[in-house]
This record gives structure tokens, C-alpha cells and sequence, in this order.
């Protein structure tokens, strides 16, 4: 998000509460637009007070679209971020809460099947924090055993 005469993390923060508000009309819009925007803190809450609405079939076909909309393109930043589940509890905890509100039809089972791979993402990320490889080039730095200089390779890419 590029805003003329506004830089930065302020500039971001203050486009979403605007458009967070405008869309506080449908409480599933809101928390599908906290998930675009890495608000991983606020659609969890979002997520939590969602627990107590009605359940009405309206309510449920709207997650079901979530759910739908989840697996879509825009959203493949979110799923990349699932790879790294401890860096984003409040992402994992939200969607484990959605799976939870929603009934066991077809998209509770998209959302399990995506629950499923996300433990793999976490036995990989529990082997990876108990020790380096040392062979290993990961998150652009460079270890000792590695002469590929990464971070320069990836700054010229795209």
C-alpha cells in the first residue's frame, strides 16, 4: 500500500482501521480483511467473537466463502506464513478457532485438510529451532558452511 504524503508503518495502520470500520457491517468481511492484512492479533479476537453470533445458515455460508477464499491466490501470503507457526501462533490459533466454530460439511474439511499440512510446517520448524544446519542457506543469511551469497542473489530477483 503506496499513500501519497505518508510513509510508512502509520500510513499502513491508518488505511486499515478505515477500511476495518467500513467493513464492521459484516463481521466475516472484517476478519477476512484482518487475515489479508497480517492482522493475525485483531482476527483472532475477531475469531473468538464470532463464537458467540447466532448460528444462522447465512453465517455459516460466509465462513464457508472465507474458507473458500482462504485457498485463492490473494491469500497465498497467509498459507506461505503458515510455514512458520512460530512466528505466528495468533494466525495458527485462528484458524484452529474458525475450524472449530464451523460444522464438519465441506469447508471445515478444506480447512482441516490445510490444518494437516500446517503440522508438518511445525515439525519442520520445532527440527530446524533444535539446531542449525550447518549446510543449510536460509532466511538471506549466510552461515558459515555457505559460500552462495543469498541475500544478494534475492535482492536481484523480481
Amino acid at each position: 500500500l503506496d499513500l501519497p504524503g505518508q510513509t510508512g508503518q502509520a500510513a499502513k495502520s491508518e488505511l486499515f482501521v478505515e477500511l476495518l470500520e467500513a467493513w464492521f457491517h459484516n463481521p466475516v468481511s472484517a476478519l477476512a480483511l484482518c487475515l489479508w492484512a497480517e492482522q493475525d492479533d485483531f482476527a483472532l479476537e475477531l475469531t473468538a467473537r464470532l463464537a458467540a453470533f447466532e448460528p444462522t445458515m447465512d453465517f455459516f455460508k460466509q465462513l464457508d466463502q472465507l474458507v473458500q477464499l482462504l485457498e485463492s491466490p490473494i491469500f497465498s501470503r497467509l498459507r506461505m506464513r503458515l510455514l512458520r507457526p512460530s512466528r505466528h501462533p495468533a494466525l495458527i490459533k485462528c484458524l484452529l478457532g474458525l475450524a472449530m466454530i464451523l460444522p464438519q460439511a465441506g469447508a471445515f474439511n478444506l480447512l482441516r485438510g490445510r490444518v494437516n499440512v500446517l503440522q508438518s510446517g511445525m515439525l519442520l520448524d520445532a527440527r530446524t529451532a533444535s539446531g542449525p544446519d550447518s549446510n543449510a542457506c536460509r532466511d538471506g543469511l549466510q552461515p558459515a558452511g555457505c559460500s552462495t551469497d543469498m541475500a544478494g542473489l534475492l535482492g536481484r530477483f523480481y
